[in-house]
């Protein structure tokens, strides 16, 4: 997951379909027009294989580093959404308001919620604040799966150690130790 410069493409706030795809895949992303992730296939980068455990344990913190880095600008973005339905909501409530006024409407704040929650602009930012808070939970979950991953990595690595260290197996300085001999009577 390399960062490459912008292509010239808009770098609009991404929606969880370009992000993850329903297979897992991470789609190109666009960051504040850095692009942070290319395609390629998570369950790819979670599988652990018994050959060259070395190569997968030093792969880790990097993998870890990248994800975290992705889920922080998710983070952010979900943060930069949230704030827009607020200026949002503040814009259209002394709007509502004034309209309200203007009828000749008693002005309640049921009255006028109700009118915000029913203005399209309001209830699609509000749905974007959902897909990136929803982006966001998959992210985490994909972070606990690389801890969990790291953790396993560790424990297969301790176990081949073990076995490859056992007395008896020719791998280790130690000769085999055998019980000592008791006559039989």
């Amino acid at each position: 997951m390399s960062r490459k410069k912008d292509n010239g493409e808009g770098s609009q706030s991404l929606t969880p379909s370009q992000f993850l795809d329903k297979f897992g895949r991470i789609l190109t992303i666009r960051f504040r027009g850095m692009a942070v992730a290319t395609m390629f296939s998570l369950p790819e980068y979670l599988r652990i294989t018994d050959e060259n455990l070395d190569a997968q344990l030093n792969d880790q913190p990097s993998l870890m580093g990248e994800f975290g880095q992705v889920l922080e600008h998710a983070r952010d973005e979900t943060t930069a959404a949230a704030a827009q339905v607020k200026i949002e909501y503040a814009t259209l409530d002394a709007t509502k308001r004034d309209e309200l006024k203007d009828d000749g409407d008693k002005v309640t704040e049921a009255k006028v919620k109700q009118m915000i929650e029913a203005d399209p602009a309001y209830a699609s930012k509000k749905a974007n604040v959902a897909q990136h808070e929803g982006l966001v939970r998959r992210l985490e979950r994909l972070m606990d799966a690389l801890r969990e991953r790291g953790r396993i990595l560790v424990e297969k690595s301790r176990r081949q150690r073990e076995i490859y260290n056992a007395p008896g197996t020719g791998a280790s300085s130690y000769p085999a130790q055998r019980p000592p001999y008791t006559p039989k009577s």
